[in-house]
């Protein structure tokens, strides 16, 4: 049976310890980040798991994981999971240099990640936990409603780069094409871009989503403009994007759902509309900047750790699904969840 403290949470920074496989390198470049460490430790079971399951990645995650180890810990007393988050990149990182169980991340690991992971002897098995957005906030009443893909280009992207107010975003928009939104704000009214650090599932996959297209067709760098400002937490990127009348910041939908009527969200037009995040639109894939977030496991290894594969079944669960919309993020459609479930129960073959 539980104890009545439900488990132990405690918050500091750390870095972990370098327990490596055999023949993984030295490319954990994320020890000495400040770290956000969530360690629990549970109440009374009759079946204790004392295994230790380490997860880093994503802050996209934070809510959803919390909830996820904060429940399991009630029903496994011995059970030690710690949860760092700095960002996907990070985690994908520690993951593939055998430092963590699970890495948590806001978009697919990419080409560069699976070979470091090959070369560890790390099989990453892709879990697709939940879904959510890409999010472009600004402060209500001054800054844009909707925005066209070519003026949110104009904005944020490459050739953008030195335009500290809206003046020249209409103009660059105009020389892309002639779709307009009618909603920029007035030419002198300032522009700052804020978005997550180098390394963030969130940033590479907003570069993804409104900017690699078009840069691609103007052979122009991939890249967010180059005097973005860049910060280590969304509650600097809140704070940064409001600090003017039409700052634009980047965040996670899970994140800026929770700022409520302090952001507006901004609309992207599609197909002649303008499209809100909501959780219909991002659910339904009408909000064109839907991602689908992700935990990583290595096939390999699964079964040296009873921990970890308690704690993913929890997460994969139906108790455990019924924390992921209270979270911020948007429960996966039956068919997907089913496919992850599927993909989990042959991980370790």
């Amino acid at each position: 049976m539980a104890h009545a403290s439900r488990g132990r949470h405690t918050v500091q920074g750390r870095s972990f310890p370098r327990h490596r496989r055999p023949g993984s390198s030295r490319r954990a470049a994320a020890a000495g980040l400040a770290l956000v460490l969530v360690a629990v430790t549970a109440g009374c079971t009759s079946n204790p798991l004392d295994d230790r399951v380490r997860i880093a990645g994503s802050e996209t995650l934070r809510g959803l994981l919390s909830s996820v180890v904060g429940d399991f810990a009630t029903e496994h007393e011995s059970a030690d999971v710690r949860i760092e988050l700095s960002g996907t990149a990070d985690g994908l990182t520690l993951f593939c240099d055998g430092l963590v169980e699970i890495a948590a991340a806001s978009r697919p690991i990419n080409t560069r990640e699976r070979s470091a992971c090959q070369e560890s002897g790390v099989r990453p098995v892709e879990l697709k936990v939940a879904l959510d957005a890409v999010s472009v906030i600004t402060t209500p009443g001054s800054g844009p409603n909707c925005l066209t893909p070519s003026e949110l280009y104009a904005a944020t992207g490459p050739e953008s780069t030195g335009f500290d107010d809206w003046a020249d975003v209409g103009a660059l928009a105009q020389s892309i094409d002639d779709d307009r939104s009618s909603d920029l704000p007035q030419p002198a009214t300032p522009l700052a871009v804020v978005a997550p650090r180098s390394g963030s599932g969130t940033l590479d996959s907003f570069v993804g989503f409104a900017i690699e297209p078009i840069a691609t067709e103007r052979d122009a760098s991939p890249d967010l403009r180059a005097d973005w400002g860049s910060t280590p937490s969304s509650g600097l990127i809140l704070s940064e994007t409001l600090a003017g009348p039409a700052n634009l910041g980047i965040v996670g939908f899970a994140e800026a759902a929770k700022w409520g009527d302090r952001v507006q969200l901004v609309a992207i037009k599609k197909d002649g509309s303008c499209v809100e995040p909501t959780t219909a639109t991002i659910g339904s894939g009408a909000y064109p900047f839907g991602r689908a977030l992700y935990v990583y496991v290595d096939g390999a290894s699964l079964g040296t750790n009873p921990t970890e594969v308690a704690l993913v079944d929890f997460l994969l669960s139906s108790k455990g699904q019924e924390l992921v919309e209270p979270s911020g993020t948007i429960a996966l459609p039956s068919k997907e969840l089913a496919t992850t479930r599927g993909r989990w129960a042959a991980a370790g073959d």
